[in-house]
């Protein structure tokens, strides 16, 4: 069942794989200082969204198969092969099967992503990690940051493969992005338009991320 967001930068909630989800969503430089200017995508027809779904939509299990470093490398191979496609940030969208629309919940900004086909933070980063090494890592940045199966490593150890994490304390983490080395990390993230899922670099406009981050891989 979903609640509604109780102040900006909250997650929100989630019934089961496959339903409506929750999102990534953090006050920041780049969420403050353009909301006015975000674009929204344009509505693909009804009979796509269909077919797509909302939320975080189900998909096939990527390969476990692999060493480590073939199996980050799938990780990486993976989240950059949605930068460049046109893809909007979107409350609530991306999950075990891609991109999908966002929920009809209103993002923490304000924005009702229901028509915008992308990803949020934590869409890409579960898509990126189910399809290029079979590891289901949760749906929000919450579930990712504390998930069991992961460690915990200080933030001037991390390597390519880690989730780096944003929060507004003392509220959980709210936004995650994929490191890739040389301070570089792939994201879903605003403004809403076709290049919201880029590669930045990791001292952006989020400000400091979080001083651990999260290894699945090793």
């Amino acid at each position: 069942m979903l609640r509604k967001p109780r102040h900006f930068g909250d997650t929100i909630g989630v019934a089961r794989r496959g339903d409506q989800a929750h999102g990534s969503g953090r006050r920041s430089g780049t969420t403050d200082h353009l909301r006015a200017g975000d674009r929204r995508s344009r509505p693909g027809p009804a009979a796509a969204a269909r077919a797509v779904g909302h939320g975080r939509v189900g998909g096939p299990r990527g390969s476990v198969s692999g060493t480590p470093e073939e199996r980050i490398r799938r990780v990486i191979d993976t989240a950059r092969a949605q930068v460049g496609r046109g893809y909007s940030y979107s409350w609530g969208a991306g999950g075990y099967g891609g991109p999908s629309y966002g929920i009809s919940s209103p993002s923490p900004d304000g924005h009702y992503d229901h028509d915008v086909l992308g990803f949020d933070g934590a869409g890409l980063t579960l898509y990126a990690f189910w399809t290029g090494a079979g590891i289901d890592i949760g749906v929000h940045p919450e579930a990712q940051y504390r998930h069991g199966s992961a460690r915990r490593v200080p933030y001037d150890q991390r390597k390519p493969g880690d989730l780096v994490f944003w929060e507004d304390a003392p509220s959980p983490p709210t936004h995650v992005a994929l490191y890739t080395g040389g301070d570089r990390i792939i994201e879903a993230a605003p403004p809403r338009d076709a290049d919201s899922v880029r590669v930045s670099r990791i001292e952006g406009p989020h400000g400091s991320p979080v001083p651990t981050v999260v290894r699945f891989i090793e």
